[in-house]
């Protein structure tokens, strides 16, 4: 049986700090041990009297903040706008935290867990959390900061609260920060775990990280606001990597307000509209300001005209309504390969199929239709293969996906498999209204369990468009080459982009035939590599290749 401490000062409303007791009771504890720390800083009588009644009640150490030795008299100024945090304020906060890391290394905790009294946890965050075996794991809320913005995590990347990693040797210009924030925060909204830069408020420690020397003490030579930026600095020093779990969302109780829905987020868990109390413009209005001054900024870097009517005319009548997503494909001789699985696979999460059979000399034709028998879906059949030209062909198929009226797009080729989970997460990518192009990461696999990773073969190392909203009044534009012009349009990067971690395994390299089949047709296709490299097209043939295991 895990033993756990439940920790956290305390200074709130008796009404919200209410809904956080009973949050606590009411968190799954099977085969756990739990007890609590507060720390009663309360202005507010009724609340300490809260808290006296649930020690009655459970096992808890209550300390007085008067206890602690200290003389900081600012107040906690909480508006309808913002919460205001002053410097002393922050350091009696930390004060309070670490005794609390103090009485969990003094007492063996297994488990010490933060969290800030404005939160409302999921029955079985306590339980999950521990599940992950990790030793500093937060669990995601989503918060409106400031009256008439986004929904933003407690987590972050990098700095006071960048949600972009910078590299070392170079600057981000104002589009690669957008680019990468926006990939960060669509990623946080799918169900899962992820390495994190910065986390807090809702925060597992394992004994081990107390051990290690965790704490929230700040750091005299950063100036970084916030003793959960100093608490972090410190962890990663020591060695210690940082989690944010998005399984269970808790509702944090920001504004009075958001009290009203309590009872709604525990029957049916968090929704993305629980919070938006103000909401001034709407989404394409949004994003048509944001796109502007995106370009303004761009113009700084990029000395070069950029016609901002015409952007502003299509993103003024930008589409979000439509959610109906269509798989495009062109297959060519793929009996015995890998369609039926892909084919199977996709029905679970898309709702359409067009097909472009590029000249099969095989049964692929029947085998698609086979497949597919009462699911809606196109198959056009081409006399003779287009793929000298591929252009052409990727064309083709763009002009006959759109007669399906497509919301959304995903482009697979026939031996491309999406991981399992891509399934559980649809929903969510399409539900991001201010989104249009998602990046996934590609996989060349060698063989059926083992990618190959060298210098011409690392794709999985970047991402790549997969899927896309369709924006009819978008200018696509296709790249105009013989052979590796790309399978969606080349200026898809002036949408708003995010980069997801969704893995596609690419069978196409998997059998030793392909790989010469593959490596005769560049040859011939494409004399002197104009189109692709040369030192690729000679390393597809490698005896003894670089294979890393591929883990579900």
């Amino acid at each position: 049986m895990k033993k756990v401490l439940i920790g956290s000062p305390i200074r709130q409303d008796h009404v919200v700090l209410n809904e956080f007791l009973v949050s606590l009771s009411e968190l799954n504890k099977a085969n756990i041990e739990v007890d609590y720390f507060f720390v009663d800083d309360n202005v507010d009588t009724d609340s300490s009297q809260l808290l006296k009644n649930f020690a009655k009640k459970n096992n808890v150490v209550l300390k007085k903040g008067s206890d602690f030795n200290h003389n900081v008299k600012d107040s906690y100024v909480a508006n309808k706008s913002t919460h205001l945090w002053k410097d002393s304020l922050i350091r009696k906060i930390t004060m309070f935290k670490d005794s609390i890391i103090e009485y969990a290394k003094h007492e063996k905790y297994d488990y010490l867990f933060f969290v800030d009294s404005d939160i409302v946890l999921h029955v079985e965050t306590l339980r999950h959390l521990i599940s992950r075996n990790v030793d500093v794991v937060s669990n995601i809320f989503w918060t409106q900061f400031n009256a008439g913005c986004e929904l933003e995590p407690q987590v972050w990347q990098q700095n006071v609260y960048d949600r972009f990693k910078k590299p070392w040797d170079r600057d981000l210009n104002e589009y690669e920060k957008y680019k990468l924030t926006n990939g960060f925060i669509a990623k946080l909204r799918i169900p899962g775990i992820y390495e994190v830069g910065g986390l807090g408020a809702c925060t597992l420690l394992s004994n081990h990280a107390l051990k290690s020397g965790v704490k929230f003490e700040l750091i005299d030579n950063v100036s970084f606001w916030g003793e959960d930026r100093h608490f972090c600095i410190r962890a990663q020093a020591i060695g210690l990597k940082l989690y944010v779990d998005t399984v269970y969302p808790a509702y944090h109780i920001y504004r009075p307000e958001y009290l009203d829905r309590v009872d709604e987020f525990k029957k049916d868990g968090f929704k993305f509209d629980m919070c938006q109390t103000n909401k001034i413009y709407d989404n394409r209005l949004k994003f048509k300001n944001r796109l502007f001054n995106t370009i303004k900024k761009l113009l700084k870097y990029y000395r070069h005209k950029v016609i901002i009517q015409k952007i502003n005319k299509w993103s003024k009548n930008r589409v979000i309504e439509n959610k109906k997503i269509v798989l495009s494909m062109i297959v060519h001789n793929e009996c015995g390969r890998y369609l039926d699985q892909l084919l199977e696979n996709a029905k679970k999460f898309v709702d359409d199929i067009l097909i472009i059979d590029d000249a099969s000399t095989d049964n692929t034709f029947q085998l698609c239709e086979e497949i597919l028998k009462g699911f809606p879906h196109t198959i056009i059949k081409n006399k003779k293969s287009m793929f000298k030209h591929e252009y052409r062909l990727r064309m083709k198929q763009w002009k006959e996906t759109l007669k399906l009226n497509p919301g959304w797009i995903l482009s697979l080729d026939a031996d491309e498999i999406l991981e399992d989970s891509f399934k559980d997460i649809v929903k969510y990518l399409i539900s991001v209204d201010d989104i249009d192009v998602y990046n996934f990461r590609l996989f060349d696999m060698w063989n059926e369990k083992q990618y190959r990773e060298d210098e011409y073969w690392d794709a999985h190392n970047r991402h790549m468009t997969f899927m896309l909203r369709y924006q009819p009044k978008f200018k696509y534009k296709f790249k105009k080459t013989n052979q590796h012009c790309g399978r969606l349009p080349c200026n898809l990067f002036k949408l708003k982009n995010a980069d997801i971690d969704v893995r596609i395994k690419h069978f196409g390299w998997a059998r030793e035939s392909d790989r010469k089949a593959k490596y005769d047709r560049y040859k011939q296709l494409d004399k002197g590599a104009k189109c692709g490299n040369a030192g690729q097209y000679e390393s597809i043939l490698d005896q003894n290749p670089n294979l890393i295991n591929f883990n579900e």
